[in-house]
């Protein structure tokens, strides 16, 4: 995994058509370690922007980051960094996520959860039920193998073993549609999670999300 100092690691994203949204899910599994753990993401050479984090301190430490770009996204490949502060021996995993459309996307909404449970989720809310949404969730999970699956109407996009703990990002399968609010659910026994979830759309007077997502990873520091 990444080492215990300062660091970081990268991979190569090839989107699909022109991307009007980027999404990276970043999980941090690194017990007794807690605090802000990612310190910035670059597509290419643009810096993301934070869009939430959730954070589990209770039991097993585990932690969920999305970043997101919205306008003025680089076409072609690109290489997605990672950089992270770390005091402790670690593991990261990491997935990237971008969707084409008609034009420039806005965050509809982010939800975050930490609550040990059954079938874990994040609720979506105040979403616009004329507009199409695409919906996405990464979880960290404290269970010691990623033995969650997608919840009802979701795809995996990519599961990571971390050692003790594990990860989980999936997405909506076909874009939301006439609706007002999601729970982003995953299939999985109760454990220590954080989750972070997100409803991206196109922005106002655009016809929705036409999106077409495509996806790239990293594990521990190493491009997949």
């Amino acid at each position: 995994g990444v080492s215990a100092s300062s660091g970081g690691y990268n991979w190569t994203h090839t989107p699909v058509g022109t991307p009007r949204w980027v999404g990276v899910y970043v999980v941090h599994s690194s017990p007794g370690s807690t605090g802000d753990i990612v310190t910035g993401i670059n597509y290419g050479s643009v810096p993301l922007v934070r869009s939430t984090n959730a954070q589990d301190t209770a039991g097993e430490i585990v932690s969920s980051y999305l970043y997101t770009l919205t306008s003025d996204i680089p076409t072609g490949a690109q290489t997605v960094s990672v950089s992270v502060n770390v005091t402790t021996t670690s593991a990261h995993a990491a997935a990237s996520i971008t969707c084409t459309g008609n034009q420039d996307s806005t965050t509809g909404d982010t939800s975050i959860d930490v609550v040990n449970q059954v079938n874990p989720f994040a609720d979506l809310t105040g979403l616009n039920s004329g507009k199409e949404y695409f919906v996405s969730g990464g979880l960290a999970s404290g269970l010691n193998s990623p033995t969650m699956t997608p919840g009802t109407g979701y795809t995996l996009v990519r599961a990571f073993d971390l050692g003790n703990q594990s990860a989980h990002i999936q997405r909506r399968t076909t874009n939301l549609t006439a609706a007002t609010s999601e729970r982003v659910i995953w299939t999985a026994n109760s454990d220590d999670v954080a989750i972070c979830a997100i409803a991206v759309t196109e922005q106002a007077g655009g016809p929705g999300a036409v999106f077409i997502p495509s996806r790239g990873f990293a594990l521990l520091g190493v491009g997949v």
